[in-house]
């Protein structure tokens, strides 16, 4: 699951109620754009490494 561009307020709430530190925050991205690169990072990354590897070092949040 991925998040792209939120509104500062929802931004906020999702902070408070800790769900950004639930799902994680490199699930949050400015642009579609950087969200697709991530994916294709991550898939890219379990087909080679396996799952441990699939994470991309990068947050915006």
């Amino acid at each position: 699951m991925s998040f792209v561009n939120p509104k500062m307020e929802v931004l906020e709430k999702l902070i408070l109620s800790n769900f950004v530190d639930m799902i994680g925050k490199e699930s949050f991205f400015l642009t579609l754009d950087d969200a697709v690169k991530a994916s294709q990072y991550s898939l890219c990354k379990l087909k080679t490494n396996g799952p441990e590897e699939a994470i991309p070092e990068t947050s915006v949040v």
